[in-house]
This record gives structure tokens, sequence and C-alpha cells, in this order.
């Protein structure tokens, strides 16, 4: 078969810590790794310091494909459900757009809008009639529009935005054995990330403001050293002294919280659909004892995962520990490369 260059899109996640880039190359179901690059951006550092790390990226990996793939997530995100009676096709966007505007934390106005009518069916397969369904997605056009600038400064071209989450979710669904309920938890940087479907239908998309910088904070603060110290501390694991275990595990246990209700909520809005599965991602998923501590709470099977588990790498071109090392970290990044133009 022949590879198309014109429907490959770079997958690239502009992170608060850092910027991650992945590019593969598609041959019907499978892909390979073309390119794959983490530049960490400092603690506290502005968007300029993101700019010049996506510009070490693209000289050093003299990147050709200029079509990107990028996401967003966090306080100026939303997705909903919002559930209406039976509405007239014309009187759809009207609606959406004034219920839309009563249920995000900012203003509709400067956002981004979109939004699709669901299937008219209820969580037990039979038709929902008399109500129209609609998923409903908002992006703050600050946060859009930073994103796709910066991509347009760089050279690239930005041809899909994406929800971290939707876009994850979407990859996990990709897998061969997902089983028909499943969760995705991204513990990035700054915000950590859920995402429930089943069988792949109407989303449930959580953010939550814990993430990996939080454990970095209470550690530095247990041993009393800078945070880039505290940082290799929390990825290697070494030096952890009773204090920091206590430390970890106080943080460790609020995020566990806020996942359980997470859970619940979902339980709750879905008739009692249980998950049957987690699937763990994210730079700071790797953080000792944090698998087992969730799958102990929730009581369901925790798993690692990244969407590069499912790429096939050239050895003689990428140092395998290398990539292996990265792949919780570039799973964003994987999963927007697998998008494509006509997706």
């Amino acid at each position: 078969m022949i590879k198309s260059e014109q429907k490959r899109l770079i997958g690239l996640d502009m992170g608060s810590s850092s910027v991650k880039l992945v590019e593969l190359s598609q041959d019907g179901t499978s892909y390979e790794l073309e390119r794959l690059a983490l530049v960490p951006i400092g603690q506290g550092d502005s968007q300029e310091a993101a700019k010049r790390a996506l510009s070490m990226i693209l000289e050093s990996e003299s990147v050709q494909c200029k079509a990107v793939a990028t996401s967003v997530s966090g306080p100026h995100v939303a997705v909903r459900v919002l559930r209406f009676p039976q509405l007239a096709r014309e009187e759809i966007e009207g609606a959406v757009w004034y219920e839309g505007g009563q249920v995000i934390a900012f203003d509709i106005n400067d956002a981004y809008v979109d939004y699709s009518v669901l299937d008219r069916q209820d969580a037990n397969g039979e038709e929902g009639a008399g109500r129209t369904d609609v998923l409903f997605v908002a992006a703050s056009k600050h946060e859009v529009d930073w994103r796709t600038g910066t991509l347009k400064e760089s050279g690239l071209e930005p041809r899909f935005v994406g929800v971290d989450m939707l876009v994850l979710l979407d990859a996990a669904l990709m897998e061969p054995s997902v089983p028909q309920t499943v969760a995705v938890l991204h513990v990035g940087a700054a915000c950590t990330g859920i995402g429930v479907t089943q069988g792949g239908a109407t989303p449930f998309v959580r953010d939550l403001e814990i993430g990996g910088n939080a454990f970095t904070h209470v550690i530095s603060a247990a041993l009393g050293v800078p945070f880039s110290e505290a940082e290799t501390t929390k990825v290697t694991g070494a030096s952890w002294t009773p204090e920091t275990e206590q430390a970890v595990r106080d943080v460790a246990s609020h995020l566990i919280g806020e996942i359980h209700r997470s859970m619940v909520y979902y339980q709750t809005r879905s008739h009692g659909a249980r998950v049957e599965k987690m699937l763990l991602c994210g730079g700071s998923s790797r953080l000792r004892g944090l698998r087992s501590s969730i799958e102990d709470s929730l009581g369901i099977p925790v798993e690692f995962w990244s969407p590069m588990g499912r790429v096939h790498v050239d050895e003689g071109r990428f140092d395998m520990p290398s990539v292996e090392q990265l792949s919780p970290f570039v799973a964003l990044a994987a999963a927007l490369a697998m998008r494509s133009e006509v997706a």
C-alpha cells in the first residue's frame, strides 16, 4: 500500500511541563514510529518557553510534515451532555447555545463551541422518545488561539484541535481487547483527566486540578530540596524518606478520592453501569504505588497503558529503552498522531 503523506498528522501535546511530539506512518491499521521527541519546560516558565521548546523539537527532528493535531484540557474546556425535550432540527443550535452558556464556567461568547446530536437511546438501548440529547463541547478561544497561533508562527498547519480525554478515549477504543465499559485516567503535570465510555457511546469527561506537580511540591517540602531535584526523586523513587512517603500518600489519597467520586457519579448517571477496566497513562502515572492504590480503592483492574503499545518501533532507528521510558509521557501525543485529516 502507498502511504499517504497528505493524510498524516503530527501529534503535538503542548503540556504545562513539556512539549511532546509524535509522528507516525500508517499502513492499514498498523502504525510505525517516525519521530518522537520531548523537551521539558521549567517550572513556572511562560508560554514563550513552550514556543522555544517547540522550536527546538522542530529543528532537532527536521520535521517535514506540517499538518498538526493538538488538544486542550483543564478549567477552560467543558464537555457536557445536554438533554432537551424533543426539538426540531432548526431549534437545536439555539437551545444548545443557551443551555451550554448556563453550564460552563466561562463566557460562551469567548469560546469555540461544537456539538453533536446523539442517538435517542437510553442506557438500556431503548429509544429515548420525546427528547433530544446533545454532546456539547466548548473551549476558551484564548486557549485554542494561543496553541494554533504558536503552531502557525512555527511554520506548522493546525488541522485538528481536540479535547485531551476525548482523544485518549478514541485511542483506547482502538485497542483489540477493550472491555464494554472502559475508563482512561491521564495523570499529567498540572491536572488529571478522567474519561469513561460504554461501548463507545456518550462519554463522561472530567478534569481534576491535581496532577504530578502536586506530588513534586510535597516531596520538595518534605526533603527541603528544589522543585527540579524533587521531580527527579518523584520519577526515580530514590531517596524517599518516611516523611516523603507520608506526604505523597496524602496527595494520592486526595486524588483517589476525587477519582472515586467521579466513578460514582458516572455510575449514577449511567444507571449503574460499572467500569470494567481503567487504563492509566500520563507522565506522572508511574508514581510509585499509585496504580495499585487506585486499583485497591476502586475495586477494578487498573493497567498501565499508552497508544504507543500499538506502534511498531524500528530498533535500528530508535533506542528502545528510551522509547519505553517516554511512552507514558507521550500517550496523548501518540493518540493525536493516530488521527487523520479525513477523521
